[in-house]
């Protein structure tokens, strides 16, 4: 086996595109496989048509139906249909000519009691090799096909705009990465054993029936595409309650996620209950659509075969009474080759039994398939997203937003009493300057310079920091400088910080290039974390977790305010990032973060509800339905009764 490579993959759109998309990537692995399909079809040929002369030997007493003779020709063991040859005659380089001179050979009598049991034993050690090599090789290709399309998915996910990621439950997106793939992966591997090898094995069965007796095999194929027709429809219905069926998975786990994040909440306010009866219901309804599912897919496959065995009774019938013709190259009777049809008959009912039982599990499959596929199909605003080419702000640079705007999935119209009616559980967005037919004074983000941003629950202030930090694309945007380019030049600390499951050094160091020993100290001693590193059992190595970490949430908001200082952007974004500390660490913290924002020439935009801090900072933003609707430092907005009423009320 090949090493995976991985490779981006291209926008694939169905599972016979992510087959062709690995076609390309590993074209000896196909190589391979279909030279060992075409010694699994060959193979199967002489099976069949060796069976009448193995019996003719060996139970037929060719010797003594001879008499004197001392050889036989082929033509003799083998039928082959008089009008197939003439069909043959058709074909480059005149087969039938090179069939009929190798049936013409005179063989010793004697020597077939060698002959043919080795040719029988040459084609079993044919097919168990072609079948070994086969089988490996088709899970290698659903293996690179399965990794190729989880490396796709998860950089899709990356890739995703901020409001679509929100939209979308953690447990949805695991299911779709882990599960689903799986589930795909699985699926190709059984597809290819007994779509692929199944459908060669017929193939192979029919051509050979041709050779014998080419109206039966003609009538075979007719029957096909209306057996398909019929499969089709069941297969609808087995769609549909595959997709239920991942639907409710995917909103159990939703939940068990949920409450794993909330275990403390749902103890204390004994909402065991509740959570129970929810996850009740949604496993009922999983069940009721399992069993509905099962009882129309274990009527499918037995119907198939038994309409499978219902053909074949049929054919020996109309056989034996001879309705259906009958001829050889020898010009022999229906007797001569119906003992070859029957074999070969046989060798189809397999395959086709587990071809109408993967047609069930395709249909299944298309839940998961559509759901992978339609998920890396890439999207409007997906492809309006950052672009890679941006550009990095330098420190001295001073950043002037004129005009911006931005709204939520689902708002209204952009305005100013749609914003102060919008729901206060959920921000109406954010938008400055462009939309009051006024001209006003840009924000500015000057180097060394530090902005707080406060006001009222819901006002718009974190959508701000998500547009200003290329979380939320903005709907428009005038400034003297790109979106893409701001958006690059940006490390925003949000509201809930994080730790990964790896060493304090790994944490701080996310998203950084490798910095050095030196910077790593300066950065944890700006934080007043020097103590507590060096307090841990493996100091900066060691590994922490968000799940079972015990540092506390001031500590780990510290933590994190280090990893974003520690990655040099231009304009730092801190969203209520100190909330967990007490008011004097805070203030110790935040007037440490505005000293080294001053001296460091970058800027500062901190949103935060403590307003003891504000003497600290050189502006204040007053952010009230969306728009930033005062400015200045906090002695020039107390005399403005609207915040002067915030801060009595906030205080």
């Amino acid at each position: 086996m090949a090493f995976y490579r991985a490779v981006e993959m291209p926008r694939v759109r169905s599972l016979g595109g992510l087959a062709l998309y690995t076609c390309r990537q590993h074209p000896a692995l196909v190589a391979g496989i279909c030279l060992s399909l075409l010694l699994l079809a060959l193979s199967q040929a002489g099976a069949i048509l060796l069976v009448k002369a193995f019996l003719a030997v060996f139970f037929g007493g060719v010797g003594a139906q001879n008499g004197n003779e001392t050889s036989i020709t082929l033509a003799r063991l083998v039928s082959i249909d008089a009008m197939a040859l003439k069909g043959l005659a058709w074909l480059p380089g005149d087969p039938a000519e090179a069939l009929q001179r190798l049936l013409g050979q005179q063989v010793p009598v004697n020597a077939l009691y060698l002959i043919i049991p080795s040719a029988v034993l040459l084609a079993g050690l044919m097919k168990s090799a072609a079948s070994y090599a086969y089988n490996r090789m088709q899970q290698d290709f659903s293996l690179f096909a399965g990794a190729a399309l989880r490396d796709s998915l998860f950089g899709t996910i990356l890739r995703k705009p901020y409001p679509e990621l929100a939209a979308t439950s953690p447990a949805g997106w695991m299911s779709i990465v882990i599960n689903d793939v799986a589930f795909v992966q699985a699926r190709l591997s059984e597809f290819m054993s007994s779509f692929l090898r199944g459908g060669v094995a017929v193939i192979a069965s029919l051509v050979t029936m041709a050779l014998i007796h080419w109206p039966s095999a003609l009538v075979l194929i007719g029957i096909m595409p209306l057996a398909a027709r019929a499969t089709g429809r069941t297969g609808k219905k087995i769609a549909g309650f595959s997709a239920s069926v991942q639907q409710a998975m995917r909103v159990m786990t939703s939940l068990v996620l949920e409450v794993r994040g909330r275990f403390d909440f749902m103890r204390v306010q004994h909402g065991e209950e509740f959570d129970l009866r929810r996850f009740r219901n949604i496993n009922e309804s999983w069940f009721r659509t399992i069993c509905r599912s099962i009882l129309v897919r274990s009527a499918f496959a037995p119907a198939l075969e038994f309409a499978g065995f219902a053909i074949f009774a049929a054919f020996i019938f109309a056989l034996d009474r001879q309705w259906l013709g009958g001829g050889d190259a020898g010009g022999g009777g229906a007797g001569d080759f119906a003992l070859q049809f029957v074999v070969a008959l046989g060798f189809m009912v397999k395959p086709l039994r587990e071809i109408g039982e993967q047609l069930t599990r395709y249909h299944e499959t298309r839940g998961a398939v559509g759901k992978c596929f339609e998920m890396i199909t890439p999207s409007v605003s997906e492809a309006a997203n950052r672009t890679p080419d941006s550009q990095v702000l330098s420190f001295g640079q001073e950043i002037l937003v004129r005009a911006v705007s931005f709204r939520w999935a689902g708002q209204a119209a952009d305005s100013t009493a749609d914003m102060k009616d919008a729901p206060a559980l959920k921000s109406p967005g954010f938008s400055f300057g462009g939309d009051r037919g006024r001209e006003v004074t840009p924000l500015t983000v000057a180097p060394g310079h530090a902005v707080a941003v406060v006001g009222p629950s819901g006002s718009g202030k974190s959508s701000m920091l998500k547009v200003f930090s290329g979380l939320a694309r903005p709907q428009l945007w005038d400034a003297n400088v790109s979106w893409n380019d701001l958006a690059n030049s940006t490390a925003l600390v949000p509201q809930q910080p994080y730790l990964f499951a790896a060493s304090v050094r790994e944490n701080i160091c996310y998203g950084s290039s490798q910095p050095a020993d030196e910077a790593i100290n300066d950065t944890l001693g700006l934080m007043g974390l020097s103590e507590l590193i060096a307090s841990l059992p493996a100091g900066i190595e060691t590994p922490v977790s968000s799940l079972t970490s015990n540092l506390s949430g001031g500590q780990i908001q510290r933590l994190v305010i280090a990893r974003a200082w520690l990655r040099q952007k231009r304009v730092l974004l801190l969203d209520e990032a100190t909330s967990a500390l007490d008011p004097a660490t805070e203030a110790a913290i935040m007037q440490r973060v505005v000293k080294a924002v001053r001296g460091s020439g970058r800027a500062l935009l901190a949103v935060t509800h403590r307003l003891q801090c504000l003497e600290l900072f050189d502006e204040i933003w007053f952010v009230e339905g969306g728009h930033v609707s005062l400015r200045g430092t906090r002695d020039q907005l107390m005399r403005e009764p609207r915040f002067r009423e915030f801060c009595q009320v906030h205080s």
